[in-house]
């Protein structure tokens, strides 16, 4: 169960812990998944938060996003699943209902689907993500 990948996996006894071969990688601001080693799961905190870009936190020797040599390897290993994940953040809490944004990770994209939550901003309430269609409150999941 060390390797478990599946965001919805609960430990159930109580001496399942993270097990890895470096415990300092973990929370050092990159992502390991090399070869599924395990740091990347439910059991070590998401590589202690290293994979997503919400969760990372830079060290005076690692930047989060690049890899130990400085290449730009950005975040698609992110599994978190209370980390909301989608294409363009600043769309969400705008105002627009966006599809891929509507999910308890992303807060219901920032309220934007529902009548009672939604507050316009960059686009009004009411419309799709880019303000180009009415779409009304039908997509409320909150």
């Amino acid at each position: 169960f060390l390797r478990c990948l599946d965001p919805n996996y609960e430990p159930t006894a109580a001496n399942e812990t993270c097990i890895v071969a470096d415990p300092f990688a973990l929370g050092n601001g990159y992502c390991n998944t090399l070869n599924n080693t395990g740091y990347n799961t439910a059991l070590c905190n998401w590589d202690g938060g290293d994979c997503c870009a919400a969760t990372c936190e830079s060290t005076d020797t690692q930047e989060c996003g690049f890899s130990a040599t400085n290449v730009s390897i950005g975040f698609a290993n992110c599994r978190d699943p209370d980390v909301c994940i989608v294409a363009n953040i600043s769309l969400v809490g705008n105002g627009g209902c966006d599809d891929a944004a509507n999910k308890r990770s992303c807060d219901w994209d920032g309220g934007d689907c529902c009548a009672e939550t939604c507050v316009s901003g960059s686009v009004s309430c009411g419309f799709n993500g880019d303000g180009s269609a009415v779409i009304g409150f039908l997509r409320c999941l909150d």
